[in-house]
């Protein structure tokens, strides 16, 4: 009789990577993890972040413009973060002022991925896996960002396949 497999929960997926970045051999394979990200839209002073106000998720902020400026010097992003978009969004446009007043002076946008609202857990591995792979990816973490992701999240690989994956997601909004 084969094993019944587990559905692979933000807690569960937390456990497991943990356990894989500790060197641990994972007995589950790799499960796929569909990730769906949403439309750009800009980010400046007239957006209306009440209309994600009630999506909790990741969300990447970054530079649109392609030219190098000394904050975007090796990657476009500039934050990646996790929560309440909408509140998040606006706490950084307003109280982050380096990050209000370059979104003044450049075309700023962002994209998130919707996580549901009980699982926090999906959204602390999704936002740790984008950071550590934007420094795996560009040598450097988001230039807002203060920490580097969780060390805890390094083994996610041993445990699910991303489609698509961060470094394609990273690319595309951090690449020149």
């Amino acid at each position: 009789m084969a094993a019944r497999r587990q559905t692979l929960t933000g807690k569960l997926a937390r456990r497991l990577i943990r356990q894989a970045s500790e060197g641990y051999e994972v007995v589950e394979r790799r499960a796929p993890v569909g990730v769906k990200l949403s439309n750009p839209r800009l980010y400046d002073e007239r957006t209306d972040f009440d209309a994600v106000k009630a999506v909790k998720g990741v969300y990447i902020i970054y530079c649109s413009e392609r030219r190098r400026t000394p904050k975007t010097k090796e990657t476009r992003i500039l934050y990646i973060g996790r929560g309440w978009i909408g509140n998040r969004l606006f706490y950084h446009h307003t109280k982050k002022r380096g990050l209000g007043r370059f979104a003044e002076q450049h075309t700023v946008k962002y994209a998130f991925i919707p996580i549901p609202k009980s699982e926090s857990d999906w959204a602390f591995v999704m936002e740790g896996i984008l950071i550590n792979e934007h420094i795996r990816l560009f040598g450097c973490k988001p230039y807002y960002n203060g920490n580097a992701g969780s060390s805890t999240l390094l083994g996610w690989h041993h445990v699910m396949t991303l489609k698509p994956g961060p470094r394609a997601i990273l690319s595309k909004y951090g690449g020149r």
